[in-house]
């Protein structure tokens, strides 16, 4: 039987109940590990720091990144990272697939990592403390990144926004809208109060976006 993969509410408990990244790949002295058993020691086996330093960036990325976008949080080269993830590939940790993607208002196709959360990835994850990656936010951070501005199709444009000033209507959207990584951004990055506000609202106060901001509450006020 294969391992059940968590849901998608477990997903995102793990998301939010971790630190946001901060530093940078220069602070790095060594992927550090947590207290381990005879099994888990056992199942890290073979992986170099750099194969841990690319499972953590993936584990930044929640939705997927190139190999250049992980090269950069890591801090390992380009070729390097490319070889590690195809090791984290064949054990199963890892998987590759090209998509289309919104990036400011207009569409690419990627070529994208991402952790796959089986048991095992879980398990090694698990051993391996969440630690800072690069920043790579080339935008202003009061604003909205622009692979989500397409979830802005009315009003303000969306490259016009700020939290500061926007923050009820950024996340009312992206809460309430179909993207996933734009709705996992709003919950853990836009202020604890204007989430509990866009709570009271109509339409976030009952089904699935209320679970989503009560998750990202009892998470980030803890």
């Amino acid at each position: 039987m294969s391992p059940r993969r968590p849901t998608a509410e477990q997903r995102l408990r793990q998301l939010l109940s971790q630190p946001r990244p901060s530093g940078g790949a220069d602070s790095w002295s060594a992927v550090g590990l947590l207290a381990m058993s005879p099994r888990s020691e056992q199942l890290l086996a073979g992986l170099t720091e750099s194969h841990r330093r690319v499972l953590n960036a993936l584990r930044h990325r929640q939705f997927g990144a190139t190999s250049h976008t992980a090269a950069a949080l890591c801090g390992v080269s380009v070729g390097h990272t490319r070889r590690c993830l195809r090791d984290l590939e064949r054990r199963g940790w890892a998987q590759r697939e090209t998509r289309a993607c919104i990036w400011g208002y207009r569409q690419v196709r990627a070529r994208l990592w991402r952790l796959t959360w089986t048991g095992e990835c879980s398990e090694a994850l698990g051993c391996l403390r969440r630690l800072p990656v690069a920043s790579l936010e080339p935008f202003d951070p009061d604003g909205v990144p622009p692979e989500f501005w397409h979830n802005f199709w009315s009003g303000t444009p969306a490259d016009a926004l700020s939290i500061s000033r926007h923050g009820l209507l950024i996340a009312e959207t992206l809460v309430n809208g179909r993207d996933p990584l734009a709705r996992a951004w709003a919950l853990q990055t836009l202020p604890v109060e204007t989430l509990a506000e866009c709570r009271m609202l109509r339409g976030c106060d009952t089904g699935a976006p209320a679970r989503w901001l009560d998750i990202a509450l009892e998470s980030r006020s803890a």
